[in-house]
Order: structure tokens, then C-alpha cells, then sequence
């Protein structure tokens, strides 16, 4: 494998294992806010507005082991809806744990990868035919 290929599967590693941690980050926290057992609304408003702000911290942060900002904004998208998902379950009277709601979450944060990934790897497949020289006046 060359030097690029290995370099690539590495950042990819590092994007999985960050977008697991944010998910879990992100359930971990909604579980822990739901604890306070507020009114549900104010839970939920104040269990989105911590989970995006461990995860700005997060990725600022790593941004550096990261490489590029292509997975900050994959990562807000797993803060967003991990704590969705926990929320979901509160109302329909699944109360998580917090290994639970952490489970959930990196659960997300790694399907959520795996859809980037294939999406990625469909969109490049389709574009390469445009790339070759020769091809639509090229």
C-alpha cells in the first residue's frame, strides 16, 4: 500500500472513532440532563444546546488530528440527532442509562460514518467518468 493509501485509511480510522465519540458524547449528555427531570421541552432545548457545545469543543480540539473541517460538520449533525434519539426514547418511556444512551449515540455517530463513506464512494464513482480526459470535450 502506498504511503497516500495508508495515510487515507488512517484519517478515515480517525473519523470514525471521532463521530462514534460525539455520538456517544451527544447521548450521554441528553441522558444526564433528562436526570433533572424537568419540564420535557426545557430538556430537550438545554440537553441540544450542551451536547453542540461539547461537541464545538471537541472539534476544535481534534481539528488539528483531524486534518480538515470535513468532519466537524458531519459531527454536528451526529450531535444533533444522537440526543434526538434519546429524546425519542424518553417519549416513549425508554429511560436510558447512561451506557445505554452512550451506546446509542456511538451507535449513530458509526452509521452515520458508513453512510458518508458510501455516499462518498457513489458520488466519486459517478464523477469519474467526467474526469477522464478525453471525455465532454475535455
Amino acid at each position: 500500500m502506498q504511503q497516500h493509501g495508508k495515510i487515507s485509511v488512517l484519517f478515515r480510522i480517525g473519523d470514525a472513532v471521532f463521530l462514534i465519540a460525539v455520538g456517544a458524547e451527544s447521548g450521554i449528555v441528553m441522558q444526564w440532563v433528562h436526570q433533572l427531570g424537568w419540564n420535557f421541552l426545557a430538556l430537550s432545548v438545554l440537553g441540544m444546546a450542551a451536547a453542540m457545545a461539547i461537541q464545538m469543543l471537541l472539534s476544535f480540539g481534534l481539528s488539528p488530528l483531524l486534518g480538515s473541517i470535513e468532519t466537524m460538520a458531519p459531527s454536528m449533525v451526529v450531535a444533533m440527532i444522537g440526543p434526538m434519539l434519546i429524546d425519542a426514547g424518553d417519549l416513549m418511556g425508554l429511560m436510558m442509562r447512561r451506557h445505554e444512551a452512550a451506546f446509542v449515540g456511538g451507535a449513530f455517530g458509526l452509521l452515520f460514518f458508513s453512510y458518508l463513506e458510501w455516499y462518498g464512494a457513489r458520488i466519486r464513482s459517478r464523477l469519474a467518468p467526467a474526469r477522464q480526459p478525453g471525455v465532454n470535450g475535455r
